[in-house]
């Protein structure tokens, strides 16, 4: 019996469309370089979008047998932990901000925030000052040659499948805190492959965005427990510090509970076989 993705976008696959989305992805990517001078956190919050749509096209590409070389890739994921570095401290910086409503407290911890901050955008943009780096513009021009020969077939069969190893994994780790983070890094694969075959998916789509709140406030909590305890804080100054530890403890557990009580009410659909599937229609 074919799957629920088999049956809803056979037909209506695009596979050209599909093919130029991710030449434009990879396009941009290397525009990155030639525009670095308008950096601010917008292009590098698209910048990580690409990134993670070459990781989901990577994905659908061993999916459909096409072997690549994982050291040929691998300039890929030197600039998405350069971006990355950046963007976490850019959301973290926000988080923590909000929390300071007081200006009368006096604390080194914003200001070594802040310092972070600017370290990670000092090395993002002399990283993206120069031409693009040969390394990546061999990989860039090694997946558009791969990207070339995906079909129709290939597409539908990523999705019928990882569809259903998705639900077999959402049913057996959502209630597992500390499984969260690779769940949203898989179903984040899956969604973009998705979106780039024009299949959309509402549910699946409010699932990753309550998915990356808690990822943001556990990166924020994570950090104001390092500091906490091994940064150069003094006692007056840990004390506001530890009130935000204890707020964004708060924050991320009702992130959560949101995450596992949205799963149960939207994505779980109770078959007769009592087997659990993301529903594909939206």
């Amino acid at each position: 019996m074919e799957s629920s993705v088999n049956a809803s976008i056979k037909d209506q696959l695009n596979t050209k469309k599909i093919r130029s989305r991710y030449r434009t992805c990879l396009k941009e990517i290397s525009q990155c370089f030639t525009e670095a001078g308008s950096i601010n956190e917008e292009s590098v919050h698209n910048l990580r979008v690409n990134l993670k749509r070459v990781d989901a096209l990577i994905a659908l590409l061993t999916h459909s047998g096409r072997k690549i070389p994982a050291r040929k890739l691998k300039a890929f994921r030197t600039l998405f932990r350069i971006a990355g570095k950046l963007r976490a401290k850019q959301v973290e910086f926000g988080i923590i901000n909000n929390h300071f409503a007081d200006d009368s407290v006096n604390t080194n911890y914003l200001h070594q925030l802040h310092e972070s901050k600017a370290k990670r955008l000092s090395d993002y943009s002399k990283f993206l000052a120069s031409d693009v780096p040969r390394p990546l513009k061999r990989g860039i021009e090694l997946l558009k040659k791969n990207i070339s020969h995906l079909t129709k077939k290939h597409v539908t069969r990523y999705l019928s499948t990882e569809e259903t190893k998705l639900a077999k994994r959402l049913k057996r780790s959502i209630f597992r805190e500390q499984k969260l983070h690779f769940i949203r890094k898989d179903l984040k694969r899956y969604y973009l492959n998705s979106k780039m075959a024009d299949h959309h998916n509402e549910r699946i789509e409010k699932m990753l965005d309550l998915l990356g709140n808690w990822h943001d406030y556990q990166i924020a909590f994570d950090h104001v427990v390092k500091t906490i305890y091994t940064g150069n804080l003094t006692a007056p100054e840990s004390e506001p510090v530890k009130q935000i530890k204890y707020q964004l403890m708060t924050d991320k557990e009702s992130y959560y509970e949101k995450i596992v009580a949205y799963y149960a009410e939207h994505i779980r659909e109770k078959q007769p076989s009592q087997e659990i599937e993301i529903p594909v229609n939206g």
